[in-house]
């Protein structure tokens, strides 16, 4: 089943309309006027291999580039980490797609243009570079022998981590885009988020508008209630309640009481969600450790012990570091 991350940026970026306002949002506008966005269609695949399907989501697109037949592919990273080795990530998911454009066109000479793009969301805010060959020693690269050598691309970077909310709502893009971008940047920081409410109260009313725009409205609470910390259901009703007009607060309100009766259904059925909940976390452990058996070796008995008790997110976190860790320690490392 997928995440709320996961469901909020496939159903946002699904949709023509906020997909095509994003791609003119995040690419140069030189690159833009040769995209035939109105031609833009979603391609049913996913390139993310499974055991990352908790921390990164995907959508590959087509579209018409100077006449020719292109691609776009957009990365959502949703960890609380900044990855330097997204470029290397990227380039791995860039190969699949080639790979599974050949397979379909035997009689293709020559591969389709892809344009990558990452949406990124951290406290942090993206502090990497966006450029496959930073990953090098830069006193090789700079050698043009060497770089000759050398596969080079950067990809475009959507990071609302930082993104002010003056910057935000100043995009030419629809209320319920804004909405969305503005909740994955403080969702996860639920202080954050009814701090800034006053801000976004405007755009929430908006959300009433157009049947489509109450059901970002209904999946961006949810979204919140899903991810938000440190805030409780009834603290975020009310600052709901205080923040917009009587209307719509009326309508929020509606909203977040039949997610709070989903919430508590699904809560009579703990039982058996405890019992599916800790099978995927053992099965996590269980992958994790083949993981690391795999690079490493066998785990000494102290650092198993650190795997068994660890949390989902603290399974998922080492996993993201086995591409790139260099011993068990380093891995396992908080």
């Amino acid at each position: 089943m997928p995440g709320p991350h996961d469901s909020i940026f496939k159903w946002t970026f699904q949709q023509h309309e906020h997909a095509a306002s994003e791609l003119r949002t995040v690419l140069p506008e030189a690159l833009v006027s040769q995209l035939d966005l109105e031609q833009l269609c979603v391609e049913d695949a996913t390139f993310i291999d499974q055991e990352l399907n908790a921390t990164y989501s995907d959508l590959l697109y087509s579209v018409p580039l100077a006449g020719q037949p292109a691609l776009v592919y957009v990365l959502f990273e949703h960890q609380s980490t900044v990855d330097w080795t997204m470029p290397l990530r990227l380039l791995e998911y860039l190969t699949r797609i080639w790979r599974k454009y050949l397979a379909e066109h035997p009689e293709a000479r020559q591969l389709p243009f892809i344009i990558p793009v990452v949406l990124h969301h951290s406290p942090s805010g993206w502090t990497k570079s966006r450029s496959f060959r930073s990953l090098f020693d830069t006193a090789l690269v700079v050698q043009s022998e060497l770089a000759r050598m050398l596969p080079d691309f950067e990809f475009a970077l959507d990071d609302v981590s930082l993104a002010s909310d003056e910057a935000l709502l100043a995009r030419a893009q629809s209320s319920a885009v804004r909405a969305v971008l503005w909740a994955m940047r403080d969702a996860r920081a639920g202080r954050r988020l009814l701090e800034h409410m006053q801000a976004w109260a405007s755009v929430l009313s908006d959300l009433r508008v157009r049947p489509t725009d109450l059901d970002a409205l209904v999946r961006l609470l949810s979204y919140v209630f899903d991810v938000a910390d440190e805030v409780t259901f009834d603290e975020f009703e009310r600052s709901i309640i205080q923040t917009v007009g009587t209307e719509t607060a009326g309508t929020m309100a509606t909203i977040a009481e039949q997610l709070r009766r989903e919430g508590e259904a699904r809560g009579r059925q703990g039982g058996r969600q405890e019992g599916r909940q800790e099978g995927r976390l053992e099965g996590q452990r269980e992958l994790l450790t083949k993981q690391i058996r795999s690079r490493f070796g066998d785990l000494p008995e102290r650092l198993l012990a650190r795997v068994n008790a660890a949390s989902p997110e603290q399974l998922e976190h080492w996993a993201e570091r086995i591409l790139t860790a260099g011993s068990i320690e380093e891995v396992l490392d908080s």
